[in-house]
């Protein structure tokens, strides 16, 4: 007789096949550990990060400006330009005011021991036009050190309007002053003859001259021996190289006042807000 194999039931492609028991199991017995990877990666800290030197490579460069640098209007990188050159001129124009100040008074001092220089009114509005030219120089460059150190364009507004005013003004200056000499020049021998015999006499010898028009012209002796020009020729060049001194005064102060405003306008954009 012939036994009959017994049937399993469900489906035969279910049931594993020895060939595929025997791969699996080969697999699992061969296969390599995997190495799982942690859920985040840990990075060292860039406080605690420095870089060496290797051979001639320098360190590398200084981080930018810090943020709050860059909303206050100041580009990352950069430094105001407000240096050693506007602090210089600024300065300058404060030294300036201050001697003008006391060249002033020292004019006055010495106009005081001539009675008679006391009643010449151009004189004094000379002296005070200088004055308050030395006045508008310092008020400019005490302006203009304010404006440097604040990070408020209103003091470098002000600061641009104070070095206008001033380079108007020394112009306006300018213009009257010669407009005095012109005067002064013209009525050299008419103020010769007001002026009294020891006061000629003074004259004279101060400026090594001798008479007005000529050495002869109302000359008071003595008179110096070595001298052979006349006090009026004497006067004019005087007139002449005053007038030449406050025109060149103030062209220097007009170019000044230019390189100032431009320096200004760019302290402005660059470090103010």
């Amino acid at each position: 007789m012939t036994r009959k194999k017994k049937k399993i039931a469900g489906n035969p492609t279910d049931q594993p096949s020895h060939r595929n028991f025997t791969m699996i199991s080969t697999t699992e017995a061969t296969a390599e550990p995997v190495q799982r990877m942690p859920p985040y990666t840990v990075h060292p800290d860039p406080d605690e990060y420095q870089m060496e030197p290797i051979g001639n490579i320098s360190q590398p460069p200084s981080p930018p400006d810090s943020l709050d640098d860059v909303e206050k209007g100041q580009p990352r990188g950069k430094k105001p330009p407000c240096g050693t050159l506007l602090q210089g001129i600024m300065a300058l124009m404060l030294l300036a005011g201050f001697v003008l100040g006391v060249l002033c008074v020292v004019a006055g001092a010495m106009v005081r021991q001539y009675p008679n220089l006391q009643a010449d009114q151009s004189l004094w509005f000379i002296s005070t036009l200088i004055i308050l030219l030395g006045v508008f120089f310092m008020v400019t460059a005490i302006s203009g050190f304010v404006s440097c150190f604040s990070s408020k364009k209103i003091f470098t507004a002000m600061f641009i309007v104070f070095t206008i005013v001033l380079v108007a003004y020394h112009g306006l200056a300018t213009f009257r002053i010669k407009q005095h000499l012109g005067a002064v020049q013209s009525a050299g021998s008419a103020d010769w003859d007001r002026l009294k015999m020891p006061q000629r006499l003074g004259l004279q010898y101060t400026f090594d001259c001798c008479g007005y028009d000529t050495k002869s012209d109302r000359m008071v002796a003595p008179c110096p021996t070595k001298a052979t020009v006349s006090c009026g020729k004497k006067l004019e060049g005087l007139v002449q190289k005053m007038r030449r001194t406050a025109t060149i005064s103030f062209y220097i102060t007009l170019a000044i006042g230019i390189v100032l405003c431009i320096m200004a306008i760019t302290n402005s954009c660059f470090c103010t807000k």
